[in-house]
């Protein structure tokens, strides 16, 4: 060993030395930032056991990037959140090391900010949970309904022992903390002039906050630099993640000049009839495609997290939907059914008005601006017209929508059901409301249009012991798993909608009403997989959470058993219908006839990558994506057995065409949401 070397064993006791010289309050500062560092790791690492398999092996760098940029984000909350106190300890009143009341108010302090990041951090789980996407500023919607959510939240979540558990955490905190400041300012002590700490301890924190040794500081897009969805999760940290989107600026209103660049490439797509670029005008008649004669009444059901890759008809080994699947065999069924946006009153907008909801901090139905819109249901003339909603969870959301667009709509609500049983905050079960609805029906006036919106298949998943004969099924977990169910309950509460729809149908069928009926089936979203039986594009870049079956069925229809490939979204849902039943109405939005044979099939979907929108457009080939403001253009082979790899080069022609066609749709979307109105239709 040479002249002056320092042992090993005594780098340790010579920094604990220099670290107990330092002050007292920048010691209990570092400490404080240390613990939590600590904390926040140890959450990140839990995070990765519970959703790892989310978005298929992570791997090694992808995930030791995920730990290293989080820990940066981390840092730079924990410093923001404690630099405030650490100032304010200069102060002599505030100094914790003058009096014991200053360490106890200090102590309490803290237990109530460990406390608030106890409360995030958990909602960020459950959230991450149900939607598999950090908490961010569109979870505020359900403050709109505080009494209600609290309730599906109750029902939901184990939020009694959660609530005992963070409790009994903070109290813990708040006695180690007292007992340590008690101890750390035992001796009151000023702050040496050094003016070399304090450059040093300015320098670290600003570089701290900064996050990064380059022109720019740390973005919550270096989160999202890998292809891997869930290491860009896993690097995020949730508080700072949810301020972001809270503070992020969102133009909800359309683009004017952006409509009209693009005007003539979405006006040919829709197959507007006089196209005129001043006005901006889409409206068009729907071609009538009768699918029987006469005029039928119409049920609309929208089917509460009916995910396609979850069907039996779809490849389902578990056989979950037999009931769906015998009547899909006989109608006209679409594989390849999307939905714009993930959510149920984005769902019920865009399948009532034909227009994306391409909102993202809020939801367009709760838009005073946006809520007045034509909608073809409207103009269905000598219909009887009926809405029944089974679930009140839902309803802030959409009842406006619904009074304010179809005239002389009969909606049937939570206290239209006095007799039904209410079996959780998600309002009667879809087997009764199915049983009302029939009810209604060998009563109505025909011909009628009808819209059954069941909530049911939805945690806590309660099946009511009032259940016609159900059984449940005991399936073990690894299986569940590989065909996309999260749990035992989920399976069952999907084989229960199911059990209730079959139901229906044995007792509709013996109604005069049935045998003139067409109905039409599909599902407000999906849900997340794996979906081994579907194509690898469909898991790995998202799309189970869009993608749901579509059904048009009734005993009178023409040439049933037929099933299309192409693909198609909610906003096709009211046209199509139009046609079915031979309605020549107007058409103002961006839903299309699926069996008028005269168009080209895409089907838009809009996605939140980070605090980006992406627009993505899917063909029978290919998923491109590209951000609003028109960079960021993926291209994505649907077939490909790596789905992930952008072969944009390849195909730069349609790469640039679905990439422009989607950003026209995009735009013209916010456009007519703030113009559609009756007098366009005509």
């Amino acid at each position: 060993m040479s002249t002056g070397s320092v042992p090993r064993r005594r780098i340790l006791p010579l920094v604990t030395n220099r670290v107990r010289q330092l002050p007292s309050r920048l010691r209990v500062a570092i400490g404080l930032l240390a613990l939590v560092l600590v904390a926040q790791t140890l959450w990140r690492a839990v995070f990765w056991l519970q959703f790892h398999a989310t978005d298929g092996p992570a791997s090694l760098s992808q995930l030791r990037s995920a730990f290293w940029v989080g820990f940066k984000f981390d840092l730079r909350f924990d410093l923001l959140l404690l630099l405030p106190m650490f100032l304010l300890w200069f102060v002599p009143r505030l100094d914790p090391s003058r009096s014991s009341g200053v360490r106890i108010f200090w102590a309490r302090y803290l237990s109530v900010l460990v406390c608030l990041l106890l409360v995030v951090y958990s909602f960020d789980l459950g959230h991450y949970a149900y939607l598999e996407t950090h908490l961010d500023v569109s979870a505020l919607r359900f403050l709109d309904t505080p009494a209600i959510s609290a309730k599906m939240l109750w029902q939901s979540y184990p939020l009694g022992w959660a609530s005992m558990g963070v409790a009994l955490l903070v109290i813990l905190v708040y006695l180690g903390l007292r007992r340590w400041f008690a101890r750390a300012f035992a001796v009151p002590q000023k702050w040496a002039r050094r003016p070399y700490l304090t450059a040093i301890l300015v320098g670290a924190i600003a570089s701290g906050i900064y996050g990064k040794a380059s022109y720019y500081p740390l973005r919550w897009s270096d989160a999202f630099s890998s292809t891997h969805r869930f290491a860009s999760d896993l690097a995020l940290n949730p508080p700072l993640y949810f301020l972001d989107t809270l503070c992020t600026s969102e133009k909800e209103e359309y683009d004017r000049a952006e409509v009209e660049r693009r005007y003539e490439r979405v006006s040919t797509y829709l197959g507007v009839e006089t196209p005129d670029r001043d006005t901006l005008s889409f409206a068009r008649h729907v071609k009538p495609t009768r699918l029987t004669d006469g005029r039928p009444n119409v049920v609309v059901v929208l089917m509460e997290s009916f995910a396609a890759h979850k069907t039996g008809i779809l490849g389902n080994s578990l056989d979950p939907s037999p009931h769906f699947d015998r009547i899909a065999r006989d109608g006209y069924f679409w594989r390849r059914f999307y939905t714009p946006q993930v959510g149920t009153a984005r769902g019920v907008f865009a399948s009532l008005t034909g227009i994306p909801d391409t909102t993202t901090k809020r939801t367009a139905s709760r838009n005073p601006q946006i809520v007045k819109q034509y909608t073809i249901p409207s103009a269905l003339e000598a219909y009887e017209k009926h809405y029944f909603l089974g679930g009140s969870a839902n309803w802030a959301n959409i009842r406006g929508l619904l009074a304010h667009n179809i005239d002389d709509l009969i909606i049937h609500e939570e206290g239209s059901y006095e007799e039904l049983p209410r079996i959780d905050v998600w309002g009667v079960s879809d087997l009764h409301l199915f049983e009302y609805a029939n009810d209604v029906f060998s009563r109505a006036k025909e011909p009628f249009f009808a819209f059954v919106h069941l909530s049911g298949n939805h945690g806590p998943y309660t099946i009511p012991d009032d259940n016609r004969g159900f059984q449940l099924r005991t399936v073990g977990d690894a299986e569940l798993h590989a065909n996309g169910f999260s749990s035992s309950a989920e399976f069952n509460s999907f084989r229960f909608l199911d059990h209730s729809l079959g139901v229906y149908l044995e007792t509709a069928r013996q109604e005069d009403y049935f045998a003139n009926t067409l109905f039409f089936f599909f599902g407000d979203n999906g849900s997340s997989g794996p979906a081994p039986h579907f194509p690898k594009a469909e898991d790995a870049l998202g799309l189970c959470w869009h993608h749901t079956p579509f059904l048009i069925y009734g005993p009178g229809m023409k040439g049933g058993g037929k099933v299309f490939d192409d693909p198609a979204t909610q906003m096709d849902l009211m046209p199509t219908l139009a046609g079915a039943i031979g309605a020549r109405v107007p058409n103002t939005t961006i839903g299309r006839n699926l069996l008028d044979p005269d168009f080209d099939r895409f089907a838009y979907v809009q996605t939140q990558i980070g605090l980006d929108t992406h627009i993505g457009l899917l063909s029978e080939d290919f998923y491109s994506l590209v951000s609003a403001d028109g960079s960021k253009r993926r291209l994505h082979s649907y077939h490909s057995e790596n789905p992930k790899v952008d072969v944009a080069e390849s195909n730069p022609e349609r790469m640039t065409a679905m990439a422009e066609l989607a950003l026209g749709l995009f735009h013209a979307s916010k456009w007519m949401m703030y113009n559609n109105s009756e007098d366009q239709a005509h």
